[in-house]
């Protein structure tokens, strides 16, 4: 019986029904996409056996603030003791380019990780101890993808060549899918070269940029396997120079965090902006309940002054609610997959390794765990509606009396109070994100990178230097007076490293002779025009010039806070040591002090000084440094054109606008940015519709009462100012509790601002405007509609 007038109930309101099923189905869309990254990024096991084994190590820096990678020579050490387990490295990927012209993402490993990680090779073998030694024979794994698209999965494949533009490598094994490793799209591993020049014991102190792997012995934990390489290494005296210098931790981390890192706060504030959000589509949902059962006040009064159990009314809810939450929820399984693809391609997720997420189990369970608890607050309330009317029938036994006509506005106010300090606190916190992004993008770098074009050049392999000064590359220079001919290009000049050129170097020096008490700073060679052409000040001294360039003249230029840090303020004409060896520093004399510079980030501190060295030609790996007239988007095809010519493709890496180098190091902010904007304009949306509906209500049930004042004279323009003020005074309260709301997003958020505080005036005043704006508006069309009542009509309402 219920289930028929349930049934009927829907039918006889498609509208309210259709507005139901689309907010169930965005709700539990939203909600189980992030449930289901989440599970897949940080708790669904790995797909390797006994996957708790398996960590991640490194020396984070906190001078630098990044993570390095351990040399070769330091995890051969730590292997060949097993006492801790066994290790393994991975390389940095790259583009491999074979004959024909194409590139495949490759990258080298050792001999020992596919041990460490527990995957056999599909066919053929993995990694030998040969295989990594100097003049061994160039071998190479390529993963099922690619054995599958290129080969049709012939297992015939162990042994022939893969043709590379620099030679051939034979292929030894298949690797698994599921050896998605460093990337889900690497196709090809090589074998890196370990002989006595990588991991002997000179080599054991240098920092670089590989991965290491292990897989830890017996049962110990992240934590515990993490206090025994300290006390380990703590101790070494061949580390003692990174520790000092880099101010260098070991940590040890989960393997699951070589994909998953630095994603966990991206996702934290996308969770909790989708719960708001949710809420706030619960709260319209009540509303919607409530208003649909408050015209029901006399059906309810009949049932209650006839016996009828308030319980039943509620069962006539809970089959209401489930007939179209059945329709909803299997709309947004039909769409789940939209939400996960959606985070992906903003950003928000990385699809990198083993972890990609997609409609599993964990998505089910979510979605039905939230229609149920999408019925909590609409039994909550109407609980509290036929709480109201039982014991007061007779109140509402005269239909639409004046007495009954307010029945649930009280309630359906709270709710809608509720909806605007949640559109308040998600305004709030785009504001805060908004306002950094900015901050950052408009910061003081210390050069001007407008009309910049920077460029990689990277090493040859195999290929012999031609003759010129030390450290020179003749091509290189002839690749420089190339680009200085292309129209457009004003002035060329280069450096080992330019500021946002996507590395980083540290090196010692030491001051007044103390060799023993070394220090950090940046060391950057610099060409001749350089700090003119990357627009870098020189607050005193000079620059360099042809008489910097004599064998044996040590002159260096330091940046300010060079000067201030080391030199007391006063840096020309003194000395300093630099290291040019494991314990020695060769001197230079200071004939320059420029404006320091950002290089890694708009926000980075000035905790490691500046060295620059002169550098009279352009080095085999260096970056050149271009300052154009014509906007530099539009030259960089060409100048990657005229270095390809000159250089061939394989030496050329980045060529990039300073400006985009600028946006490169903040476009992490940017997909939190795009999805908190998104959840802001739905919150928004819920409101306007809920307080469209509440109004519209309000509206329908004052019909007596507006037509009597307009025959007592009432205006048209008085009518809708008293409506409009009526929705107004909702805003107070709705701020008050914004406010709190907008604290707990700052504080969510925190570590992503930048030069913003929560107290800011212009931000509230914008996003209040913007609320009450929004108020207006929806209660404008009610309001209109309210002054258009015919009074002789309006008072045969009842």
């Amino acid at each position: 019986m219920e289930f028929r007038r349930a049934w009927r109930r829907m039918l006889r309101a498609p509208g309210f029904s259709a507005s139901v099923v689309l907010l169930i189905a965005i709700s539990i869309d939203g909600m189980a996409a992030v449930t289901t990254a989440g599970w897949s990024l940080f708790a669904r096991p790995l797909p390797y056996p006994n996957s708790g084994q398996l960590i991640k190590l490194s020396a984070f820096s906190g001078r630098v603030g990044m993570h390095m990678g351990l040399s070769p020579a330091l995890v051969e050490e730590l292997d060949r003791g097993g006492e801790l387990g066994r290790f393994g490295i991975i390389d940095q990927p790259f583009d491999l380019r074979l004959e024909e012209g194409r590139s495949l993402r490759a990258v080298r490993i050792d001999h020992r990780l596919a041990e460490v990680i527990g995957l056999a090779p599909l066919a053929g073998r993995a990694f030998g101890a040969d295989d990594v030694l100097p003049g061994a024979e160039p071998v190479a794994l390529i993963s099922e993808r690619l054995w599958r698209r290129e080969f049709g999965a012939d297992p015939d494949v162990v042994g022939r060549n893969l043709d590379l533009r620099d030679g051939k490598a034979r292929i030894v094994g298949v690797m698994p899918r599921a050896f998605a490793i460093p990337e889900s799209d690497t196709s090809v591993w090589l074998p890196m070269e370990l002989g006595p020049e990588q991991t002997g014991p000179q080599t054991i102190g240098q920092r670089g940029s590989l991965t290491v792997v292990a897989r830890v012995f017996g049962t110990a934990t992240a934590e515990q396997f993490e206090q025994r390489i300290r006390a380990m290494l703590g101790p070494d005296p061949r580390l003692q120079m990174l520790v000092s210098m880099l101010e260098a931790q070991y940590r040890v981390r989960p393997l699951r965090e070589l994909w998953a890192s630095g994603q966990r706060q991206s996702l934290l504030i996308l969770a909790t902006a989708t719960a708001v959000v949710l809420l706030a589509a619960w709260l319209n949902l009540a509303g919607l309940w409530l208003a649909r059962w408050t015209g029901r006040d006399h059906e309810l009064a009949i049932q209650a002054a006839l016996g009828g159990r308030r319980a039943l009314a509620l069962v006539g809810v809970a089959l209401e609610y489930f007939l179209l939450a059945v329709p909803g929820a299997l709309l947004a399984l039909l769409f789940s997959g939209l939400g996960l693809e959606l985070l992906y391609k903003l950003g928000v997720l990385q699809q990198n390794g083993p972890l990609h997420a997609g409609v599993t189990l964990p998505t089910i369970l979510a979605g039905l765990a939230l229609i149920g608890l999408g019925l909590v607050p609409i039994l909550v309330t109407l609980a509290w509606l036929t709480r109201r009317i039982s014991g007061h029938e007779s109140r509402f036994l005269g239909g639409r009396s004046l007495t009954a006509r307010g029945t649930g506005a009280g309630l359906r106010q709270v709710l809608m109070v509720g909806q605007i300090g949640i559109a308040f606190s998600l305004l709030i916190a785009l504001g805060l994100l908004f306002t950094s992004w900015v901050n950052l993008l408009d910061e003081e770098l210390g050069f001007e990178k407008d009309r910049l074009i920077a460029v990689q050049i990277i090493s040859p392999t195999g290929t012999t230097m031609e003759s010129g000064p030390p450290g020179s590359d003749a091509n290189v220079a002839a690749a420089v007076d190339r680009l200085r001919e292309l129209p457009g290009v004003d002035a060329v000049s280069w450096s080992k490293l330019v500021p946002f050129g996507r590395m980083e170097m540290l090196s010692t020096i030491s001051l007044d002779g103390r060799q023993d008490e070394p220090v950090p700073a940046r060391p950057r060679s610099a060409g001749q025009d350089f700090f003119e052409v990357a627009g870098i000040e020189l607050l005193s001294g000079r620059p360099f010039g042809q008489q910097d360039a004599g064998e044996g003249i040590k002159t260096a230029i330091v940046d300010k806070a060079f000067e201030d840090l080391y030199m007391g303020g006063s840096a020309l004409g003194r000395q300093f040591g630099l290291s040019d060896g494991p314990d020695s520093h060769a001197q230079y004399s200071i004939v320059g002090v420029v404006a320091s510079v950002r290089h890694m980030a708009p926000n980075e501190e000035s905790r490691n000084p500046t060295v620059y060295t002169y550098s009279a030609r352009p080095g085999t790996q260096v970056q050149l440094l271009m300052r154009t007239s014509n906007a530099p988007d539009l030259l960089a095809a060409d100048v990657r054109n005229a270095l390809e010519q000159e250089l061939g493709p394989d030496r050329v890496g980045f060529v990039s606008t300073l400006e985009s180098l600028v946006r490169r190091t903040v476009q992490d902010r940017e997909p939190q940015l795009a999805l908190m904007a998104v959840f802001s304009g739905l919150a928004l949306v819920l409101m306007f519709y809920g307080l469209y509906a509440l109004q519209s209500y309000q509206v329908t049930s004052r019909t007596a009462e507006i037509g009597l004042r307009k025959a007592m004279g009432a205006t048209g323009r008085g009518i809708l100012g008293r409506i409009l003020l009526r929705a107004v005074w909702l805003l107070p309260p709705g701020l008050v509790l914004g406010l709190a709301g907008g604290r707990l997003s700052s504080r969510l958020v925190g570590e992503r601002l930048y030069r913003v505080s929560i107290v800011d005036p212009a931000l509230w005043l914008v996003v209040a405007g913007g609320i009450a704006l929004t108020i207006v508006i929806a209660s404008l069309i009610p309001a209109l509609r309210a002054t258009r009542i015919d009074p002789m009509e309006a008072l045969r309402y009842e």
